[in-house]
């Protein structure tokens, strides 16, 4: 009887610990910032995870934003997803070029690749960046409004994958 009411009490619990689980992967997140626009060709939205929550804040006076893939993860040190890390740094005017703009990109599928754009990068042209800025609130809570997002610029040397171009970007959302 013992057995038994133990084998059950395992099962009850282990049961539990599953649904649980599930419960926690499969809840959505409320991102402070989102991302959305076409990425070679496809419309994406880069809404991050419970895990890998995208962030939004100011680094003295330069924007930094972090953007994740709902399903981006790390297993055993592999990575699998879209991530990419965009900071906006001072100057005037609503137009923001490449020469304000640091952009780093990794897509970890079957293949990575890595791509980055660099103020210094608007000597030779390969890489470009442009987006205008609609609002940039200075404080937490307050709204960040970036749209007509355009970035092109090839693989970084070692990783594989096409010219990255992203077209009618539009970031959106508040300031942590």
């Amino acid at each position: 009887m013992k057995k038994l009411v133990f084998s059950g009490l395992f099962c009850i619990t282990a049961g539990l610990l599953i649904h649980c689980t599930e419960m926690v992967s499969n809840t959505r997140c409320n991102p402070t910032v989102v991302f959305s626009g076409y990425i070679n060709g496809d419309y994406l939205c880069l809404n991050g995870n419970c895990t890998w929550e995208n962030q939004c804040r100011f680094d003295e006076d330069t924007l930094e934003m972090y953007f994740y893939s709902e399903d981006f993860q790390e297993i055993n040190n592999i990575w699998k997803g879209d991530f990419f890390r965009l900071l906006i740094f001072p100057g005037d005017g609503q137009l923001i070029g490449t020469e304000r703009v640091l952009f780093h990109m990794a897509r970890y599928h079957e293949k990575n690749s890595s791509y980055t754009v660099r103020p210094a990068d608007t000597l030779f042209g390969r890489s470009v960046a442009k987006m205008r800025m609609q609002t940039v609130g200075r404080n937490s809570s307050e709204e960040v409004l970036l749209d007509n997002i355009y970035i092109r610029c090839p693989p970084e040397s070692g990783t594989y994958g096409e010219t990255l171009e992203i077209k009618e970007g539009k970031i959106q959302g508040v300031i942590q």
